[in-house]
């Protein structure tokens, strides 16, 4: 589940952002107006080449930073990968990660400790470790 929003989706910036999304007709529950945001948008819909939409999407966008509707918090969850035993995981450019790739090696079995002749250690036992 990804709840955040996409404002770099224009479609997402006027359903979150216009004052003609005002609830309960979208999603700008707050209510929150900027001209400049407003005729940005304006000019994207009426955009008729890449270059004048990317310009007008870039000028809304702006006004998102510059003129905040709300404050931006971000609260990453993305998936990470943290430790070596865990091979061909890829860190996500997005909020999707491809499992299948994924695999996690056993850990290895713990070296036994020598003792000083190469045999093992002897522990004493109970009743040796008693009377000490």
């Amino acid at each position: 589940m990804n709840s955040s929003s996409p404002s770099s989706d224009p479609s997402m910036m006027v359903h979150y952002f216009s004052c003609g999304g005002f609830a309960p007709d979208g999603s700008n529950s707050g209510q929150w107006t900027d001209e400049g945001f407003d005729a940005a948008i304006a000019d994207l819909e009426e955009a008729r080449d890449e270059v004048a939409a990317q310009a007008a999407c870039a000028k809304a966008h702006a006004r998102l930073v510059d003129n905040p509707p709300w404050l931006y918090i971000v609260h990453d969850l993305n998936p990470r990968a943290m430790t070596r035993r865990v091979q061909g995981f890829v860190s996500p450019k997005s909020w999707f990660v491809d499992p299948t790739s994924v695999d996690l090696r056993r850990r290895a079995a713990p070296a036994r400790r020598l003792g000083r002749a190469g045999s093992r250690a002897q522990r004493p036992d109970k009743r040796q470790r008693a009377k000490t």
